[in-house]
């Protein structure tokens, strides 16, 4: 068995011995000590694990799940969820604001609720209803299926519910349900018509939910989607809507309804100073609606509580310049400081920090199928008189190339390369000389690299040779359907081996998806530091008698993906969601256990996404087989064999296997 290791670009630094690298420094270079906020690390055999109540005693290693799972015929990608996870985060967010509020005196609570948008996957909501329960820890909903989820599940009348997005009579109906059945049900006004339809709907007010304005600031969010905010926000009430809806309410005799006043400036606030303004904001039109109504009872901040996906700690799109305890202590003494000034009672705190509570829990496993460029075999190359000139003279510069030397010569190569591709493209070389020249051209590129990461130098001109350079691994997932958001907005996510990271990495690489698509690949890493364009990792083996499959899985992980990428996956080649594995870790043993894994998408189960019924295709392709059985094209046996391998085919699932 012919086993080759394929050679590439060095990593920045020039190679050091085994003994001189450590699996701190890998939790170092990925970034477990940031982004991993005690939730992820690396022991000493080199494995990424999870600690999912954030005590390193009690964890999992992730490539001996993948292991067991493989073992099972459970084949990557998956997607890893930790309820223990959810559990963790929002006792992290219930005790931050615990502490914030007996630090500044406040003399109300907090009482948050999870937005269902962030992440509708039954069990994820299930989860952190069970764990949120002695937090009396509710739902927010924007649309009529997540309403009716929600009135399933919700069951603790001290817990809010609360109704948000655009309403139509029927949705206006189910909260009124809700509140018949004895849930805390608050139907939040995004428009003016809303109220009017919704008090219409009974002579009794005991029938009708409790109601809340969402009003609109001038405040607005920092970071993606900060545009989403401020006064042209597609969302909630100005002040003089608000006055009318105040007034509607009085006509009515209906103003003990109001008891929440609400807000949102977007998704991912990066930065502390805006939430301050904006509670700032919102605290003083609180007081003033009071004064008018002082059965108002909550302030709800919304969301925008913010990852650190990048490990930065700062205000760039992908992290947060505040701790979450920093968040908490910011609007609490903010809206203290404001109820003081005009005198009014402080009002229970509401947020709806779903990115905050849910980005933690999962990771994306993947695994490695290729990768490439293949190199090139430069023994083969024999110049005679028939070889081209260019073609000789990059020869000469691989010999010739020294650390004195190297920058004048790599700009010899690149004009050397460039008459490589013009004698082609004229029909003057053959297409071995061009190869050739390419694998040279390759080989000047990369001893220039490694003398240049030699000084600890780069220059603007050869910048691009990192990306040149990066090795292009195959990995069996769709960036479409697992990281959306990635291709949509930008929003990194961190990456790092599952495995080997007791070695140091050898490779600069590019991700790249399995869908036929151009966009369809990560060229952006986190880095706390740097705009990072690649990620370093290990060199594969590949068994030459197994068809260029890598000899051994090499996986990665995928992490803080439990915000929004679930849902707003999408179907692109028709690549359907991945296999879920539940994973639990027992605290007094430590011992990991997988209560529950969910399939994912088989071929005929995307395909009915699309309305092709798998009944229709069926016949369809037998009716195909046997007008070729009575054109003696093929026989009984054969179509039967045919039928059954097409029937193998929509019971599979979309990503490759073995």
């Amino acid at each position: 068995m012919a086993i080759e290791t394929i050679v590439g670009p060095r990593v920045e630094t020039p190679p050091l011995a085994s003994s001189e690298w450590s699996v701190m420094d890998a939790v170092k270079l990925y970034g477990f000590d940031t982004w991993g906020r005690g939730f992820f690390g690396v022991n000493p055999e080199g494995h990424a694990v999870v600690q999912p109540t954030g005590d390193p005693r009690v964890q999992a290693d992730l490539y001996q799940l993948l292991a067991n799972l493989r073992e099972r015929q459970v084949l990557t990608p998956l997607i890893f969820r930790f309820p223990q996870l959810l559990a963790r985060r929002i006792e992290e967010l219930h005790e931050s604001f615990a502490r914030a509020i007996k630090e500044f005196n406040y003399q109300g609570h907090y009482q948050g609720v999870f937005p269902i948008k962030v992440n509708q996957t039954r069990n994820v909501v299930q989860e952190i209803h069970r764990a949120g329960r002695r937090y009396n820890y509710g739902f927010e909903v924007g649309s009529k299926p997540e309403l009716a989820a929600a009135l399933a599940i919700h069951d603790n009348p001290n817990a809010l519910l609360l109704c948000n997005g655009f309403k139509d009579q029927t949705y206006l109906e189910m909260a009124c349900l809700g509140r018949r059945m004895g849930k805390r049900v608050i139907v939040v006004c995004e428009q003016v018509d809303e109220l009017p339809r919704l008090l219409s709907m009974s002579d009794r007010l005991s029938d009708l939910p409790e109601v809340g304005f969402r009003c609109r600031l001038y405040a607005r969010g920092a970071g993606r989607w900060e545009e989403s905010s401020g006064e042209a926000s597609k969302f909630g009430l100005s002040t003089s809507d608000i006055l009318k809806g105040l007034d509607l309410l009085k006509e009515r005799g209906a103003l003990d309804l109001l008891k929440m006043l609400h807000f949102h400036i977007g998704s991912q606030i990066t930065q502390v100073e805006r939430i301050t303004q904006a509670v700032q904001e919102a605290a003083r039109l609180y007081c003033k609606v009071y004064q008018v109504a002082d059965t108002l009872k909550f302030l709800n901040v919304g969301g925008g509580l913010a990852i650190d996906y990048d490990g930065s700690a700062s205000s760039s799109d992908s992290s947060a310049n505040y701790s979450l305890q920093e968040y908490c202590n910011d609007i609490v003494d903010t809206v203290r400081q404001v109820c003081d000034s005009e005198g009014i009672p402080d009002p229970v705190l509401v947020s709806e920090s779903g990115r905050g509570v849910s980005a933690y829990h999962s990771l994306l496993a993947v695994d490695v199928r290729a990768t490439g460029p293949e190199e090139v075999d430069l023994s083969s190359l024999q110049p005679s008189r028939e070889t081209p000139r260019p073609v000789k003279e990059l020869k000469w510069i691989v010999e010739n190339l020294n650390p004195k030397n190297f920058r004048e010569l790599y700009h010899r190569a690149v004009n050397m390369r460039d008459e490589v591709l013009s004698l082609f493209s004229l029909g003057y070389l053959s297409l071995r000389d061009r190869a050739w020249g390419e694998g040279l051209f390759r080989r000047i590129a990369e001893l220039v690299d490694f003398h240049l990461a030699a000084e600890h130098a780069r220059r603007r001109d050869t910048s691009h040779l990192r990306r040149y350079l990066s090795k292009k691994y195959t990995c069996n997932f769709s960036v479409f359907q697992s990281l959306p958001d990635f291709w949509s907005v930008g929003q990194l996510f961190p990456i790092a081996p599952l495995q080997r990271l007791n070695e140091r990495p050898d490779m600069r690489a590019l991700l790249m998806d399995i869908t036929c698509d151009s966009d369809g690949k990560i060229d952006r890493f986190v880095d706390a530091r740097a705009d990072k364009r690649e990620l370093e990792l290990h060199s594969l083996v590949f068994d030459g008698a197994n068809n260029g499959v890598p000899h051994g899985p090499y996986y990665l992980g995928i992490f803080l993906l439990g915000a929004y990428q679930d849902i707003m996956g999408d179907l692109h080649n028709l690549f359907g969601a991945v296999t879920e594995v539940t994973v639990w870790v027992d605290a007094a043993t430590g011992r990991w256990h997988i209560p529950n894994i969910i399939e994912g998408d088989t071929c005929g189960e995307v395909l009915e996404y699309v309305r092709f019924k798998r009944e229709d295709l069926r016949q369809q392709f037998s009716d195909q087989l046997r007008h070729l059985q009575q054109d003696g094209v093929i026989d009984a046996e054969t179509a039967g064999r045919m039928q059954a391998q097409y029937e193998g085919l929509l019971n599979s699932q979309t990503y490759l296997a073995g």
